[in-house]
């Protein structure tokens, strides 16, 4: 069975590449442009992990992750660095990956949360994601490189 992705951005060319590259990785792929789509297809469809951007208009993107029902792996992807954001989402248990991201180092950190999140009790994801994180810092994810 493919694991199921949903991509929550307001921008459509984004969703479009990102939509491309997980199904050609062999990703299901669910697209939502605004936190109230994104919100239904969670509820629609059972992802087994979110990737999302911080800002969607009136809502910040990482509310997804604190109303599903069930608590997902998830990834923020944003364009904007910030220590508190960052926080925020390791809080949730969320990696925080900051634009742009090569493709290579992507798949591989969506790779890692979905066994490491498969195979750790909830009181181990936190110093799981932490190791991830550094994977991807390492992989030149946050540098100012334009993605392959």
């Amino acid at each position: 069975m493919r694991a199921r992705v949903l991509i929550v951005d307001d921008d459509e060319v984004y969703l479009d590449g990102m939509k491309e590259l997980l199904e050609e990785a062999g990703y299901e792929v669910f697209l939502a442009s605004s936190f109230e789509d994104g919100r239904q297809t969670l509820r629609d469809h059972s992802p087994n992990l979110l990737i999302i951007d911080v800002r969607l208009g009136a809502f910040n993107g990482l509310q997804l992750i604190s109303t599903g029902q069930v608590r997902i792996p998830a990834i923020v992807v944003t364009g904007f660095d910030d220590t508190v954001l960052r926080a925020d989402a390791d809080g949730f248990g969320a990696s925080y990956v900051v634009k742009p991201i090569k493709p290579a180092a992507l798949l591989a950190l969506i790779e890692q949360k979905l066994s490491v999140e498969d195979r750790l009790p909830h009181s181990d994801r936190s110093a799981a994601s932490a190791s991830i994180e550094e994977h991807v810092e390492m992989s030149g994810a946050q540098s100012g490189r334009e993605p392959d």
